[in-house]
């Protein structure tokens, strides 16, 4: 990903901390469909490129399952971020 200001690459090594399967909204607005379900993921993302990424926060983040086949009646998620 090319970098915001400085022509550099934005580049990261992501782990995932903690997962939640099953998560509880803190607010009922954010409800899980029918038949759908809330997970809540914890990442560390460390920078390993040479450009710097900035974003509004409220950006969000996909969360894919590469060890189970895809299901039409549920593509992967959209979680919505959250401040710390």
């Amino acid at each position: 990903m090319p970098g915001l200001s400085s022509g550099g690459t934005v580049t990261a090594d992501v782990t995932l901390d903690q997962y939640e399967d099953h998560a509880k909204p803190s607010l009922d607005a954010f409800q899980a469909a029918p038949g759908r379900r809330l997970v809540a993921a914890k990442f560390t993302i460390l920078s390993t490129g040479d450009a710097a990424y900035g974003d509004t926060g409220n950006m969000g983040a996909k969360l894919v399952d590469w060890c189970t086949p895809p299901s039409p009646a549920a593509p992967p998620s959209t979680i919505p971020s959250a401040s710390p």
